[in-house]
C-alpha cells in the first residue's frame, strides 16, 4: 500500500498550489482507468463464479442422473430377485454392494460439491476483500489525488503511485489467475473422480448384470435339474408302485392258478373216480342189457321154435312186442339217467329252467323287480339308498335259504317214504331212481313255485310295500328253481374279504380297492363251480 501523504511542508504546499491547472487532469484519468480496471476484474471474477455455479449445477444434475440410474437398477434387481429366489442371498449382497458404492459415490460427490461451494465462497470472499481493497485504494487514491491536486503533488509521486497500483493490479490478476487455475484443476479433478466413479459404477452394473445372468442361468439350470430329479423320482415311484402292483398281481395270480390247479387236480381225481364208477355202472348196465337181450333172443327163439306160436291170439303177440319196447326204453332211460345224474355239464335243452336260463332270469330280476323295490323303499318309506339295498340283499339271501330248505325237505320226504320198500339208504337205491325222484321234484317245483313265494312272504317278520313284496315272491320262486337243479345252482351271499375282486363283482356306482357293501350276489353253476353271473358291490377307496 502507498504511504499516506501528510501536509507537513507548508512551503511545498504553497508551491503546489502555485502550479498550473494542467496537472489536475492527469489524476482524473488515472481514477477512471483504475475504476474501469477494477470493474472489469470484478465482472470477470463474477463470470467465473457463475461458470463454476453452472458446472456445479451440471454435476448436481449428473449426480441426480446417477441416483436415478441406481434406483432403476435397484428396482430391476428387486424384480430379478422375484424370479431368482434360490439366489436371494447373493442378490442381496450385490444389492448391498451396489448401495454401498452408490452411497460412496454420493458422499464423494457431496464432499466435492461441498468443497466447491467452500472454494467458491472463499473466492467470493477474496474477491469481496479485493473489491473492498480496490474501493479503499480508489478512495485513498482519490483522497491522495485530491490532496495532490490541492497540494500540487509532483508527477513523480503520481508515477510512483501508478506503478505501485499497476503492481497491485498485476498481483490481483495473478491471484485471480491462480484461483482460476486452482478452480479449473479442482473441477478437472472432480470430473476425473466423477468419471472414475461413473466407470466403476458402470463396471459394477455390468458385473452385477453378468452375475445376475449367471445366477439366472444357474437358477434355470438348478430348476431344470430339480424338475428332472422330481420327474425321475416320480417315474421311479410310479415304476416301483407298478412293479409292486404287478408283483402282487403275479403273486395273486400264481396263488389263484395254484389253487385252481389244485382244485382241477382234485376235480380231475374226482372225475377220474366218477369215470371209473360210471365205467363200472356202464359195465353193469351193459351186462344187464346183454342179459336182457339174451333173454329177449331166447324168448324170440323159443317163440320161433314153438309150434304153437301160430295158434296164439294176436293180442298175445302184441303184448310181447310191447314188453320188448318197454324193456328197450327202460334200458335207454337207465343209461341216460346214469350219464346226467349229478352232472351239471350235461344240460337238458328241453328244460326251460336249466341253469343258463335261470342266470338270465336272475339278471332280469335285478334289472326289473329289484329296481322297482328300491325306488319304493327310498321314495315311499324314506330309506337311504344303502339301507334299501341291504334290505333287498337280505331278502334274496333269505329266499335262497328258504327255497333250499324246502327242496331238501321234499327229497328227504321221498327218501323216508322208501323205507317201506327196504330202501332206507338212498345210496343203495336202484340205478336211476334218485334221478327220477329229483326230476319229479323239478316238475313239481313249476307247480308250487308261486305258492312257495307267498309262503316265504308270510314267513317274513316285517311287512313290505307292493313292489317289495312282488320282488320277495319272485326271489323265492326263482331260488326254488335253482335249488331243485342237480346239483343246485349256488348263490354266494357271503361278504367277501380282501381287495375288490373284479372277476367276481362289478362296481355299483363307485369303484375302489375294497368293499363298502354288497348290492347283488354272484351266481354259480354249483358250489365252487363255474360262474354264471357276476355280483355287484359298492367300492371303497
Amino acid at each position: 500500500m502507498p504511504p499516506k501523504t501528510a501536509n507537513k511542508n507548508p512551503a511545498k504546499s504553497a508551491n503546489t498550489k502555485s502550479k498550473p491547472s494542467g496537472a489536475e487532469s492527469q489524476p482524473t484519468k488515472t481514477d477512471d482507468y483504475l475504476t474501469n480496471l477494477f470493474k472489469d476484474q470484478i465482472k470477470q471474477a463474477e463470470k467465473e463464479i457463475n461458470n463454476l455455479e453452472k458446472q456445479l449445477e451440471k454435476k448436481d444434475f449428473q449426480l441426480n442422473g446417477f441416483a436415478a440410474e441406481i434406483e432403476r437398477l435397484k428396482k430391476e434387481l428387486t424384480k430379478q430377485q422375484g424370479t431368482t429366489t434360490g439366489n436371494s442371498t447373493k442378490a442381496e449382497n450385490y444389492e448391498e454392494q451396489l448401495e454401498n458404492e452408490r452411497k460412496k459415490c454420493k458422499d464423494e460427490i457431496e464432499k466435492s460439491k461441498e468443497n466447491h461451494e467452500k472454494e467458491i465462497k472463499r473466492t467470493k470472499d477474496e474477491i469481496e476483500i479485493l473489491k473492498k481493497n480496490y474501493e479503499n485504494q480508489i478512495k485513498r487514491l482519490t483522497t491522495d489525488t485530491e490532496k495532490s491536486r490541492n497540494q500540487s503533488t509532483e508527477n513523480s509521486e503520481v508515477e510512483r503511485l501508478k506503478e505501485q497500483l499497476e503492481k497491485e493490479r498485476k498481483k490481483s490478476k495473478d491471484e485471480i489467475e491462480r484461483l482460476k487455475k486452482d478452480h479449473e484443476n479442482e473441477i478437472k479433478r472432480t470430473k476425473d473422480e466423477i468419471e472414475k466413479l461413473r466407470k466403476e459404477h458402470e463396471n459394477g452394473i455390468k458385473r452385477l448384470n453378468i452375475d445376475n445372468e449367471k445366477s439366472l442361468n444357474q437358477s434355470r439350470e438348478s430348476s431344470e435339474i430339480e424338475k428332472l430329479n422330481e420327474q425321475l423320482e416320480s417315474e421311479r415311484r410310479k415304476t416301483t408302485v407298478e412293479f409292486d402292483k404287478l408283483k402282487k398281481g403275479h403273486e395273486e395270480e400264481i396263488k389263484r392258478l395254484t389253487a385252481e390247479s389244485e382244485k382241477l387236480r382234485k376235480e380231475s381225481k374226482d372225475a377220474h373216480q366218477e369215470i371209473e364208477e360210471e365205467k363200472r355202472k356202464t359195465e353193469n348196465l351193459q351186462k344187464e342189457n346183454k342179459e336182457l337181450l339174451e333173454d329177449f333172443e331166447k324168448r324170440k327163439e323159443q317163440s320161433k321154435n314153438n309150434k304153437q306160436i301160430k295158434n296164439l291170439p294176436s293180442g298175445d303177440i302184441a303184448s310181447l312186442r310191447q314188453e320188448n319196447e318197454t324193456l328197450k326204453n327202460r334200458l335207454s332211460q337207465l343209461a341216460g339217467a346214469k350219464l346226467t345224474e349229478g352232472n351239471p355239464n350235461i344240460a337238458d335243452l328241453s328244460d326251460k329252467n336249466r341253469p343258463t336260463n335261470l342266470a338270465e332270469h336272475f339278471s332280469e330280476l335285478y334289472d326289473n323287480e329289484w329296481t322297482d323295490a328300491l325306488e319304493e323303499l327310498t321314495d315311499s318309506e324314506s330309506k337311504s339308498e344303502e339301507e334299501g339295498i341291504k334290505i333287498l340283499f337280505d331278502i334274496v339271501k333269505d329266499a335262497y335259504a328258504f327255497s333250499s330248505k324246502q327242496a331238501t325237505f321234499f327229497y328227504d320226504s321221498v327218501s323216508k317214504g322208501m323205507e317201506g320198500f327196504g330202501l332206507e339208504n338212498p345210496n343203495k337205491w336202484p340205478h336211476g331212481l334218485s334221478k327220477q325222484v329229483k326230476d319229479h321234484r323239478k316238475s313239481i317245483s313249476v307247480l308250487v313255485a308261486g305258492t312257495l313265494g307267498q309262503a316265504f312272504l308270510k314267513n317274513q317278520k316285517q311287512k313290505y310295500g307292493k313292489a317289495t313284496a312282488k320282488y320277495a315272491e319272485a326271489c323265492a320262486a326263482l331260488c326254488l328253481y335253482m335249488c331243485v337243479q342237480d346239483p343246485a345252482v349256488y348263490i354266494d351271499s357271503d361278504v367277501p374279504k380282501g381287495k375288490f375282486d373284479k372277476d367276481k363283482y362289478r362296481a355299483y356306482t363307485k369303484s375302489g380297492e375294497e368293499y363298502a357293501f354288497l348290492v347283488w350276489p354272484p351266481l354259480f353253476l354249483h358250489k365252487e363251480g363255474p360262474m354264471l353271473g357276476k355280483g355287484i358291490a359298492q367300492g371303497s377307496k
